[in-house]
C-alpha cells in the first residue's frame, strides 16, 4: 500500500552491478513506496456505421521510487541495494486506439464481436517502449427468461 511501510522478503542486489535477475539473495526489508498516479481521456464513437465503434484513448501513469530498508544491513548494505533500477521511478504517455465491430442486431442477438487494438507508448522513463498490438473475437449470448 503506498505510503506505508511493508516488511517483506524481497530479491536484492548487495554489489554495485544493476541487475536482480541473476541474483539468488533474499532477504527482509522494510520497502518505502511511493504513489502511484493514473489518469487517462478517451473519445468513442460508439455503433456510428452499423455494428462499427472506434475508440482513441491517451493515458499517464507515474510510480515514485521505492526505497527498501534491509534488516541484515550487513549482507546487504542499504546504499547498494537501493541502486537497483527497478526500485526508480518512472512514468509513461501512452496512446490507445481500438476498432470494433458488433456482428450482433436487435433480431440477432447472438452474434459475434471482433476488436482489434493497439497501444503506443509515446514517452517515459524507466518503461519498456514496446508497441502492443492484438485482436479479440467474443460471442454474445442473450436469453429470453
Amino acid at each position: 500500500m503506498p505510503w506505508f511501510k511493508t516488511m517483506d522478503m524481497f530479491t536484492m542486489n548487495p554489489t554495485s552491478s544493476n541487475t536482480t535477475l541473476l541474483v539468488p539473495l533474499q532477504g527482509m526489508a522494510t520497502s518505502h513506496k511511493n504513489a502511484f498516479y493514473y489518469t487517462s481521456a478517451y473519445i468513442q464513437a460508439d455503433h456510428f456505421i452499423k455494428g462499427l465503434s472506434c475508440r482513441l484513448a491517451y493515458s499517464y501513469s507515474s510510480n515514485g521510487k521505492t526505497t527498501l530498508d534491509p534488516i541484515d544491513k550487513v549482507t546487504f548494505p542499504k546504499e547498494l541495494v537501493n541502486q537497483n533500477s527497478s526500485l526508480a521511478s518512472w512514468y509513461a504517455h501512452t496512446l490507445w486506439s481500438e476498432i470494433e465491430y458488433d456482428f450482433c442486431t436487435r433480431e440477432h442477438q447472438n452474434r459475434p464481436i471482433i476488436r482489434f487494438f493497439y497501444t503506443s507508448p509515446l514517452a517515459g522513463k524507466n518503461i519498456i517502449k514496446t508497441p502492443i498490438d492484438g485482436g479479440y473475437l467474443g460471442c454474445i449470448l442473450s436469453y429470453k427468461f
